[in-house]
């Protein structure tokens, strides 16, 4: 078990690492003009793909149940978190419902640095005290995540 946990820290400070550098690229990129589509694709899908594995290796270590299994939350993050806020912004642009300015525009309580931040802190708390603290965090964010895609979906009904 203990080289479980060490194993669960090192993937939170690479996890933290990994998020700090996705934070900070783009602002680089655009304060130097080197802004491209290309670019912003290639990191849509790393950020999904980092973000996802991290929280799919989750579900082998065990975690306490509130509620329901901490695998359902971890699911709920993935899914409510990591993929439906992205998919409404883009479909939007997609479908012509809304401008590509507009669409990107589109806010919401829980952004990815938000969500990323929220899960940071919950696994390190998680890991220091209890990982109850870790399936709160989980819970947070899917509850936020929920929102955010409703605050965007009333958000681009009302444009439409």
């Amino acid at each position: 078990m203990i080289a479980l946990y060490n194993e669960l820290i090192m993937g939170l400070v690479l996890f933290a690492v990994a998020a700090v550098f996705d934070m900070v690229d783009g602002a680089v990129a655009r304060a130097r003009g080197q802004v491209s589509k290309l670019g912003g694709f290639i990191d849509g899908v790393a950020d999904r793909f980092v973000e996802g594995i991290f929280l799919l290796s989750l579900m082998f270590y065990p975690l306490p149940t509130i509620f329901i299994d901490a695998k359902i939350w971890l699911a709920a993050v993935i899914f409510l978190g990591t993929c439906m806020p992205a998919y409404v912004r883009a479909y939007a642009d997609h479908k012509e419902v809304l401008s590509k300015k507009k669409a990107l525009a589109l806010g919401g309580i829980c952004e990815r640095s938000e969500r990323l931040i929220i899960l940071i802190i919950g696994l390190a708390t998680g890991l220091l005290y209890s990982m109850d603290y870790f399936v709160y965090s989980l819970i947070l964010v899917s509850l936020l995540s929920l929102i955010t895609i409703l605050q965007r979906f009333v958000n681009i009904v009302k444009s439409g």
